[in-house]
C-alpha cells in the first residue's frame, strides 16, 4: 500500500510538471545611439612619401683631372653632415698643367697683341697691305680667345657652394681622377625640405599652391607637421598616370633628414548633402551582400530600415537616405536583431556586455 501511494505522489508531480509551461527566452539586449550627420566627418586621403631637401645639387667638375682638395684644408676631405656656407671653396683640381699652359697662351697671347700694335702702325703709314693687317687682327683675336678658354679652365677647376647648405654626399676623394661630369659633392639646404609624391587625377584637382597640408612623420612617433604645396603636375605620367605633387616644408631645427618618410593627409571629396554617419557595427549585410539595413527599436520590437551606404571613413559609414539623424539604431548587437524580435535597448556603452536571447 506505501508503495502504490508513493507511486502515485509522483505521477501527480510528473503530471504538474507536464502541464507547466517553461520561462520565455530572455531578450537579446543590445545598445543603441543616436544617427549623426555625415557632415561632422572629416574625410582625408592618406600618402606616403620621402623627405629631400627643397634644394639639393650635385657638383661635378666641367674636365677631367686629379683632385687636389676635397675637404676644409688639404688632407681632410669632406664629410656627410658637414655644413658650408655659400661661395666656400669646396674642390680644386690640381692646376699645375692648366696654369703651364696659361703661361705658354698668354706669351703667345702678349706677342700676337704687340705684332697687331705694331701692323697697326704700318697699315695707317700705308706700309702694309690690308689682307696682312687683317691677318694680324685674326691672329691676335684667336689667341686672346685661347687665354680666356685657359683662364676659364682654370676656374672650372675650382667648384664653390652655390648656396649655404649641408654636405649630403661625397663621390670622390682627394688624390682620385675625376671625371667629367662626375658628381664629387651632393649639397642641400636642409632648411627647407620637401616631400614629392604622386596623386591620382580624383585628388590633383583639390590641390593648388600655397594650400596647407597636414603630415605625419615616422621617425618623430608620428609628429604632426604641416607642409605647403610648392608644386602640382600640369601632366599624369606616362607610366603611373600619377600626377607629381611637392610640397615645401620648413625645417628651421634642423631636425629632419632626408629620406625620412612622411605620411601626407589631403583632403578627401566631402559626404553629400543630408548624409548621415553610423558606425559600421550597425551595418547588417542583406543576402548576398549587395545591400545593407539598420535596426532601430519601436515599442521594443526591431525593425529594420534599408540604408544606401555612400562611403566608409575609419569606423563610420555614410548613409544616404533610409534613416534621418537623430533616430536611434542598434550599434551593438545588430547581428542578434532580426525583423519583429523583442530586444532590450539600452545606450551605446563599448565596455557593457550585451547578451544572446
Amino acid at each position: 500500500m506505501k508503495h502504490l501511494v508513493q507511486l502515485a505522489c509522483c505521477t501527480a508531480l510528473l503530471a504538474a510538471c507536464a502541464t507547466t509551461a517553461p520561462p520565455p527566452p530572455a531578450p537579446p539586449v543590445v545598445g543603441t545611439l543616436a544617427v549623426q550627420a555625415a557632415a561632422r566627418l572629416a574625410p582625408v586621403v592618406s600618402y606616403v612619401g620621402t623627405l629631400a631637401g627643397d634644394v639639393e645639387v650635385d657638383l661635378a667638375f666641367k674636365l677631367a683631372g686629379r683632385i687636389d682638395l676635397l675637404g676644409p684644408e688639404a688632407g681632410r676631405d669632406w664629410r656627410e653632415g658637414d655644413v658650408v656656407a655659400a661661395g666656400a671653396v669646396l674642390a680644386r683640381l690640381d692646376p699645375t698643367a692648366l696654369l703651364e699652359a696659361k703661361r705658354a697662351i698668354a706669351a703667345r697671347a702678349g706677342n700676337d697683341a704687340a705684332l697687331y700694335e705694331r701692323g697697326a702702325k704700318l697699315s695707317a703709314e700705308q706700309r702694309l697691305s690690308q689682307q696682312d693687317f687683317d691677318q694680324l687682327a685674326a691672329t691676335r683675336d684667336a689667341s686672346a680667345a685661347e687665354l680666356r678658354r685657359a683662364e676659364a679652365a682654370l676656374a672650372d677647376a675650382v667648384l664653390t657652394a652655390p648656396i649655404s647648405g649641408t654636405i649630403l654626399r661625397r663621390g670622390a676623394r682627394a688624390g682620385e681622377t675625376a671625371a667629367v661630369g662626375q658628381a664629387v659633392l651632393r649639397l642641400a639646404d636642409l632648411t627647407r625640405m620637401s616631400v614629392e609624391l604622386g596623386v591620382p587625377e580624383q585628388v590633383v584637382s583639390r590641390l593648388k599652391p600655397g594650400q596647407e597640408l597636414a603630415m605625419t612623420v615616422a621617425a618623430f612617433a608620428g609628429a604632426a607637421i604641416t607642409g605647403t604645396v610648392s608644386e602640382v603636375g600640369a601632366s599624369a605620367s606616362a607610366t603611373t598616370r600619377l600626377f607629381r605633387l611637392r610640397i615645401a616644408v620648413a625645417n628651421p631645427d634642423g631636425r629632419l633628414k632626408p629620406g625620412m618618410s612622411a605620411t601626407v593627409a589631403i583632403p578627401g571629396d566631402a559626404p553629400p548633402a543630408g548624409a548621415v554617419s553610423v558606425p559600421l557595427s550597425a551595418l547588417v549585410a542583406d543576402a548576398g551582400g549587395r545591400s545593407f539595413h539598420v535596426y532601430t527599436v519601436r515599442d521594443g520590437l526591431a525593425r529594420a530600415l534599408p540604408v544606401e551606404v555612400v562611403d566608409v571613413f575609419a569606423s563610420d559609414a555614410v548613409l544616404s537616405g533610409g534613416i534621418a539623424a537623430g533616430e536611434r539604431v542598434v550599434a551593438i548587437g545588430a547581428g542578434l536583431c532580426s525583423e519583429g524580435l523583442r530586444v532590450e535597448a539600452r545606450p551605446y556603452d563599448p565596455d557593457a556586455l550585451y547578451r544572446r536571447p
